[in-house]
Order: structure tokens, then sequence, then C-alpha cells
């Protein structure tokens, strides 16, 4: 009788670990999946920028995004005493990609290097371009108020878009408004250029 009692005891407790242990599973990889979204989104707002020319150590760096050209001098051990300061605007901001050529005094700039002049004109169209960027509106972090003012998204489909993203996480490309209950293809590509992820 009282080792019948035991066996159902035992047998109790080896189901209690077994759900224990799941459940710890589950948690350590709702825990992991949580870093890999923070990490992946740390190094998406990232730069590499490339500095050669007057600097104590060239090479490429990483960089935040909204990055300036200071910074990146600062990361590279700082200007050399030979370096054209006259021919420098530290305040410009870098962009991904960027190759900065850093002229030593009485240099003459050969065609192929990146002179201040080529680096004001990249700046100023990527300040263009930014000014556009931040005029689209982006479906990740938008509100209410400001998805209805998309073509063709009234109040229902601008919460089936929030609700969408609570539920999912945010949208890794435009196409993906297409898994949205009540937004078709034709209305994706009709906002298609007035968005942004």
């Amino acid at each position: 009788m009282f080792g019948g009692v035991y066996w159902l005891y035992h047998q109790q407790k080896i189901q209690e670990n077994n759900v224990n242990h799941v459940l710890s599973k589950k948690t350590a990889a709702t825990v992991t999946d949580t870093q890999k979204t923070a990490t992946q989104e740390t190094i998406s707002q990232m730069i590499y920028v490339d500095i050669s020319g007057a600097i104590k150590h060239p090479g490429v760096y990483q960089l935040p995004k909204e990055a300036r050209l200071f910074d990146l001098i600062e990361k590279a051990g700082g200007l050399t005493k030979d370096a054209a300061l006259d021919k420098l605007n530290q305040a410009i901001k870098l962009a991904d990609q960027q190759k900065i050529y850093i002229v030593h005094i009485g240099e003459q700039i050969e065609q192929t290097s990146v002179s201040q002049e080529n680096l004001q004109t990249e700046q100023s169209t990527e300040s263009s371009s930014n000014q556009q960027a931040q005029n689209l509106v982006n479906i990740n972090e938008a509100d209410l108020a400001q998805l209805q003012t998309l073509s063709g998204i009234g109040e229902k489909k601008a919460q089936a878009i929030i609700n969408y993203r609570q539920e999912n996480g945010s949208f890794k490309s435009v196409d993906d408004l297409n898994k949205v209950a009540g937004i078709g293809e034709k209305t994706v590509e009709k906002i298609r250029n007035l968005i942004r992820i």
C-alpha cells in the first residue's frame, strides 16, 4: 500500500521536474531571442568608415550612425602634427562605407583622393536624402494618426498595422505590409514611396 503511494508521489515529482525543465528552457530561449534582436538593432545603428592620411592610427572604424568627423578622429588616435587643419571640417556627419583622407600640410590632393569639397558635396547630398527619409512615415514607429496620413489607410487599417507590429515585431521590409489583414498589394504599391522601415 505505502509502496504504491510512494511510487505515485515519485511519478508526480518526475512530471513536475520535467514541466519546470521545459519552462526554464523556454524562458532561456526567449531571453536569448531578445538579446539577439537587441544586438541586431545595435549593429544596424552602426556605420563603418575608413580613415587615412594625416591621422595617427589609419584604418576602418565602427561608429554610431550619427557620428561626426571629430568622433572618428578621436577614435583613430587624433591627427598628426602635419595635418592641414585649415582644409578640414571636423563637424561633418559621417556615412556608412565612407572614405576619409586627412590632407597633410602642403600636400596636393590627387584626383583619386576624397577632397574636402567632395566630402561637402557628399554631405549635402546625404543631408537632402536624410531630409526626404525624415518626411516618410516609419511604419515601425508611426502612431495611429501618422499612419492615417497615408493614402488608402483609414483608422481600421492603421490599427491593423499597429496590432501586427505588437504581435509579430517590427516590419523587416515594406512588403511585410501584405501580411496585415485588410491591406493588399495595391495598397502597398500606392504607399510604397511614402513609407520607410
